[in-house]
């Protein structure tokens, strides 16, 4: 029996103080308000994002998301059919449309894996990976903000790297064709050496190298190190995993020529380029104090403001580099899509915008990109990548 628990004595929707939080970023739409309070309408359609406990401002143990049968054959839904003209090869890889999930929530374990390739992703990240389990912060870590934003201080939290061995091993069982990259962090290149051969051995795809660690680690964090402070630390790691792996490797937080020259020089296969969150604060309007859980009350924000910086750097990598590069940032719809493709990008990550408006919006936007080349005559997505390079001077 699948079920989600809602702790009502502690629920401050329950105290009436309005509070909706769960309910607003819950990207499966399983939970709704009924007779004044947070109810669990759609279990089955759970993904153990753990979004919800991320949330809400009474802790983590408001809501339990964890008693959930094992997932089965029977729960693996018909892969949403896309146009061929949508395929794009990436480095060593070919995925089957340009949208991939980025590393967050979505990722967590199999059950959201599964589902955003069920509605037409062409490959997903999982949440980020340590060595070991690692909670993270404390709840409030994930606040909606506005329309179409998330302010967040996750601090990491991941079920460690065997459990996601584990996870990897299921969903290929479920789904032979899922296309998964493991994003791992370690402190030390042996650490992540390791790691990265546990989760080869598992069954993945790729793996995917955050350089610029994690900016919303508590003071005890072992794995929150950044590996981007000059190119030949960068150099070092990447080229250390691609000695001793055959798997495609993403190096993620590149941010200037000379560490993405570095990166690809080492062996990357591919660069997921972007401009980098916004540092921000929230304030409770009644007491003034910061929303979110970090010690310094801040975290990273991001929504659709991240898109224009993203094309512009982008558009400067594009030409200096040889292997593919994957935007991201403020993707929202169909066009945004196009528009970096235009200014050179192979594929495009996204999370931001699925979190908000569930992973129905995967769909939506592959019809956008599909109709939009198909009206303007471009035979496959591969001839509208790099367009608006001619008239980009450099």
């Amino acid at each position: 029996m699948m079920r989600i628990e809602v702790n009502e004595d502690k629920c401050l929707l329950s105290e009436h103080k309005g509070c909706n939080n769960c309910v607003t970023i819950c990207p499966s739409h399983v939970l709704g308000i009924r007779e004044g309070r947070i109810k669990s309408l759609r279990p089955e359609e759970c993904i153990s994002c753990h979004c919800c406990k991320g949330t809400c401002p009474a802790g983590l143990d408001v809501i339990t998301v964890e008693e959930m049968r094992p997932l089965e054959r029977k729960d693996v839904r018909k892969r949403l059919q896309t146009w061929d003209g949508l395929k794009i090869p990436l480095g060593r890889l070919t995925i089957s449309t340009p949208l991939i999930i980025a590393s967050g929530p979505i990722g967590r374990c199999s059950r959201g894996w599964l589902r955003a390739r069920a509605e037409g992703c062409g490959a997903v990240v999982t949440k980020t990976t340590t060595p070991i389990p690692w909670r993270g912060n404390p709840a409030i870590r994930l606040l909606p903000y506005q329309k179409d934003m998330i302010l967040n201080c996750e601090g990491l939290p991941n079920l460690g790297a065997e459990a996601i061995a584990r996870e990897i091993q299921l969903a290929k069982t479920l789904d032979p064709n899922l296309i998964l990259i493991p994003s791992i962090a370690a402190y030390t290149k042996e650490e992540y050496i390791r790691m990265a051969i546990l989760l080869e051995d598992a069954g993945a795809d790729g793996l995917e190298i955050p350089l610029m660690g994690c900016p919303n680690y508590r003071a005890d964090n072992p794995v929150a190190q950044a590996w981007n402070e000059n190119p030949q630390q960068a150099y070092d790691l990447v080229n250390g995993l691609r000695k001793a792996l055959k798997l495609s490797l993403w190096v993620k937080g590149a941010q200037n020529l000379e560490m993405a020259r570095a990166c690809e020089e080492a062996g990357a296969d591919a660069l997921l380029i972007r401009s980098g969150s916004l540092r921000a604060i929230a304030l409770d309007p009644l007491t003034g104090k910061p929303l979110l859980s970090h010690p310094w009350g801040e975290g990273s924000l991001a929504g659709p403001y991240t898109k224009l910086p993203g094309l512009k750097i982008v558009a400067e990598m594009v030409g200096q580099l040889k292997i593919p590069i994957i935007g991201n940032g403020g993707i929202t719809c169909g066009q945004d899509v196009i528009d970096y493709l235009r200014v050179g990008a192979s594929a495009v990550e996204l999370l931001t915008v699925i979190i908000r408006k569930g992973l129905s919006v995967l769909p939506k936007i592959l019809c956008e990109i599909e109709a939009y080349l198909k009206r303007h005559g471009y035979k496959n997505i591969g001839e509208i990548r790099g367009e608006s390079l001619q008239y980009i001077k450099k």
